[in-house]
């Protein structure tokens, strides 16, 4: 006997086997055996399902298989044709990515997995890296872009070099205050740093902006020039700020419109 033989007569006892073919003129139906309902209620009747053995007698199966209630998974699940199991796991108070770091590390000294048996962490783990992966190339673009469109706006090599040491001082901020409330670097912090520098790289630009303007009026000192443009420059970049933040359903959004025309360049 082989176990492909005794998996026919259970899937033909329970589900149903095609033993023969049935014909009405030109139609065709299959003629299926299975055992009838009052013989398919306990697993006693499995056990004594009784099998052909290649001498012509017949023996139950229980003789040939253990059958017993173990538990087990409610269904197995596949992900191009091989079988797949899920663990799910929910984090509190910690990352995701040094989590999942503890995890393999832990895994991979204690567990002896058998061949062709593999791991895979997927959830929000696979998209934080699929993410991280995207921002490693969004980040120096986005970099690279807000220096050539600063060299175009001022047209000048070393004001656009000055405007852009803006960047990593305005990253040292936010790394402080990311470890400041104990926040993990995220995709989210990612996209908040990506805003950050232009937001920093625009508040530059507008007081170079009019320190050069100034320049062209006739201003030499330069002392004279920085405490005019700020003063002039403060109060727009503050309102600036201020209006990326408000929605347009807020009663004083038209009043910082309006502010903000008068005082930009």
């Amino acid at each position: 006997m082989n176990i492909d033989k005794l998996n026919e007569y259970v899937r033909s006892a329970f589900a149903g086997g095609v033993a023969g073919v049935i014909f009405e003129g030109e139609k065709r139906f299959d003629m299926v055996i299975r055992f009838d309902k009052t013989h398919q209620k306990s697993i006693d009747d499995l056990r004594n399902l009784y099998i052909d053995l290649p001498n012509g007698n017949q023996v139950p199966i229980k003789e040939l298989a253990d059958i017993n209630f173990v538990l087990g998974p409610m269904q197995i699940s596949h992900d191009n044709v091989f079988r797949r199991t899920y663990v799910g796991v929910n984090i509190r108070g910690r990352d995701m990515e040094s989590v999942v770091k503890d995890i393999q590390q832990k895994l991979g000294a204690e567990l002896n997995l058998p061949p062709g048996y593999y791991l895979i962490y997927g959830g929000e783990f696979e998209n934080l890296q699929k993410a991280k992966n995207r921002l490693a190339i969004v980040v120096p673009i986005t970099i690279f872009l807000i220096f050539v469109l600063l060299y175009f706006a001022l047209k000048s090599f070393s004001q656009s070099i000055m405007l852009f040491t803006a960047i990593p001082l305005a990253a040292i901020g936010g790394v402080f205050a990311l470890w400041l409330r104990d926040i993990p670097f995220s995709v989210s912090a990612g996209v908040g740093f990506v805003v950050l520098f232009g937001v920093a790289v625009l508040d530059d630009l507008v007081l170079i902006s009019r320190f050069n303007s100034l320049k062209e009026e006739g201003i030499i000192d330069i002392e004279e020039r920085i405490l005019i443009a700020v003063k002039e420059r403060i109060r727009p970049i503050l309102l600036y700020r201020c209006y990326g933040y408000i929605s347009a359903s807020c009663p004083w959004h038209y009043l910082c419109q309006q502010a903000l025309k008068c005082n930009t360049p």
